[in-house]
């Protein structure tokens, strides 16, 4: 099961990778740098190459903020410096506080545009990418957050592999699913025992997370692999909970729960 981080930045990459993660998704705010820039600016070829690092760098866009072309473009440059191809993950967009005036968007879709608007304006990028794929060797491989029916058909349309929310799996919302073409999205609570979680299981929790011992995580992963299933990405909720999910990859990659 490759696993991958939820929210990784640069400077942590080194402690993910001793730790078992096979990636990890570096996400999009209009106030953050560039991710573009700050992968290519830290890679270090020699390193990577010396401790043969198979380590995936996937970067989140929106899509109405660039364009395939340049996405493409941008990728074509990142596989010359580093060697490596990036992965590229498609959101419609969910629009922070902090950013809501931030603006510097020029076209009908921006980050206060209607969520039916941004899944369009995706779909959209899709197809257009899609035709691209058939004519350059610079396109990413693309996964793309589907949290309705009409992206993620979009995505299945063209082979492109998806994020999926854990909650939309246990609804049935998506039918037919190809589970190899699937990272299921989850944030684990994890404690040794059932009776150390205490209080927390009397507050609230987002519906993608879900209360798990160690060996009922460990036992979750290996049930969904059986499955089919190739690859998981783990979000730690609330912040804290990311020293526990670290800790818990590392042992289970090695074998040790």
């Amino acid at each position: 099961m490759k696993i991958y981080f939820f929210g990784g930045e640069t400077h942590y990459v080194d402690v993910l990778y001793e730790n078992g993660f096979d990636g990890t998704l570096m996400l999009y705010n209009a106030r953050s740098g560039d991710k573009f820039m700050q992968v290519a600016r830290t890679f270090d070829p020699l390193k990577d190459k010396m401790y043969n690092k198979d380590f995936k760098y996937m970067i989140a866009l929106r899509p109405y903020v660039i364009s395939p072309q340049y996405v493409c473009m941008m990728n074509q440059s990142m596989r010359g410096l580093t060697g490596k191809s990036l992965q590229i993950n498609l959101i419609s967009g969910h629009t922070k506080e902090e950013e809501k005036d931030y603006g510097g968007i020029i076209g009908e879709v921006n980050d206060l545009s209607e969520t039916i608007d941004k899944s369009k304006y995706m779909i959209e990028f899709i197809d257009t990418i899609a035709k691209m794929d058939k004519h350059s060797q610079s396109v990413p491989d693309i996964y793309v957050s589907a949290t309705n029916k009409y992206t993620y058909d979009a995505a299945k349309k063209y082979g492109y592999k998806t994020i999926l929310p854990y909650s939309k799996l246990l609804s049935n919302f998506f039918d037919d699913i190809d589970k190899e073409k699937v990272m299921l999205s989850i944030g684990p609570i994890l404690r040794d025992t059932e009776e150390d979680f205490g209080d927390l299981l009397k507050g609230n929790k987002p519906d993608d997370s879900k209360y798990f011992t160690h060996k009922q995580f460990k036992e979750f992963l290996d049930d969904i692999e059986r499955q089919g299933f190739r690859e998981v990405i783990l979000f730690g909720w609330p912040d804290e909970e990311q020293r526990n999910i670290i800790s818990f990859v590392k042992k289970y990659k090695e074998n040790n729960i």
